[in-house]
Order: C-alpha cells, then structure tokens, then sequence
C-alpha cells in the first residue's frame, strides 16, 4: 500500500463536509462553461434538440456519442469522433477516449473495432503524459483515462507523486499548481489516485449522472 496516496485521500476525506458545496451540481454547472455540456448531456437533448446544432463539430461528434443509443451509430460517426482528436494527448484525445468508451459500452458498435482505437489514442496519451513534467487538469485526467482504457499498468509511481505534491492544503487541486482548488481538477486527481491505490490496469468507466 502507497502511505502517501492513502494519505493524500485521507486529507481529502476529513475535508468532505467543505467539499460537499463545492461539488454540488449548482457548483458544477457554474464551472463548466455556462453549463452547455450540462445540457448536452442530459438524456431529454437527444429528443428534443439536434447533435448537430451544435457547434464546433468536435461538440457534435461527443453529443453524438453520448447519445448513441438513442440515435442511429455507424461509421461516419466513429470516423468524425476520431477527427476531433488533436493527437497531442490533450483534452481533445481525453475527451475522445471517453466517446469511444460510451459508443462501446452502450454497445452502438463493434466493441473490437473500437478498442483498437481506444488503444491508439492511449498510446498518444502516454507519450505526452510521459514528456509532461507539471501538474494541471489535463494531467490528472490522462491518468483517468489511461485507467479507463485499461493502461493502468502503464501509469507511473512518479506520476502520482507530482498529483500528491500538487495538493492544495484545503485538500483539493487546482487547475495548476498554487490555484485555488477546482471541483474538476479535484475529482480527476482523486480518481488517479483512487485507482492507482487500488492496483487494477483497468477501471470501470466513471460516468456522471445527469438529470432528464
């Protein structure tokens, strides 16, 4: 057992009752944009508006996939959630790792044709995770994803010590280092540390409930 990662949690457990509001869904509304993925998200948008309102077209391609089972999937729809990729290991990748895993899990499409791109833009994020020497949002959260995609094992020791050290002494993280702590950033950084703690390379997919 890490006595470091288990005490990072420990910290964020005895802080629970000031992190309560600030995980509250009216807080993570007010932090995300206006709340427009909010919207996108729950299942009603799917009925009662069009994925492809939306702008830009990366937001279509992960409306798309969030929604698949309710709307027709094929090809064309993989193909254009791949072309949001950046191919940098940025939010893009994060973000299309998880619409991958959505179209998969909610079974929209080949599970195999999928995993095989899911691997693909793993690897892109463990190339950048690798080259990236400072803690930020996006850090932490391709530690979840690569947890998500079954890259746990690949996850390193170093790694988790540069989330640790990033810790706010309110027991959050900010989205960088010395900002104040972000409910975002926060849960990223406690689900990286959460899964690493407990060993597995790879972790069943962390989905937010939204309302209708």
């Amino acid at each position: 057992m890490d006595v470091g990662v288990l005490a990072t949690l420990e910290t964020i457990a005895k802080n629970n009752e000031s992190y309560r509001s600030l995980f509250s869904g009216e807080s993570l509304l007010r932090n995300n944009a206006g709340g427009s993925w909010a919207r996108v998200l729950k299942k009603s948008f799917a009925t009662t508006a069009r994925c492809s309102d939306l702008e830009p077209d990366a937001r279509i391609a992960y409306c798309r996939a969030f929604h698949c089972d309710l709307l027709r999937y094929g090809r064309s729809d993989v193909d254009q959630l791949l072309d949001a990729r950046d191919h940098q290991g940025g939010y893009e990748d994060t973000h299309v790792v998880i619409g991958l895993l959505l179209v998969r899990d909610n079974g929209c499409y080949d599970p195999e044709v999928l995993d095989k791109h899911v691997a693909a833009v793993a690897e892109t994020l463990l190339a950048a995770q690798r080259n990236d020497e400072e803690f930020s949002d996006l850090y932490a959260e391709r530690v979840v994803c690569l947890y998500w995609a079954g890259f746990g094992g690949a996850v390193r020791p170093e790694w988790m010590d540069r989330i640790r050290r990033s810790q706010n002494a309110d027991g959050g993280w900010g989205l960088r280092p010395g900002e104040p702590s972000h409910p975002h950033t926060t849960a990223n950084a406690a689900l990286a540390l959460t899964y690493y703690l407990e060993g597995k390379p790879a972790q069943a997919t962390f989905y937010p409930a939204f309302p209708e």
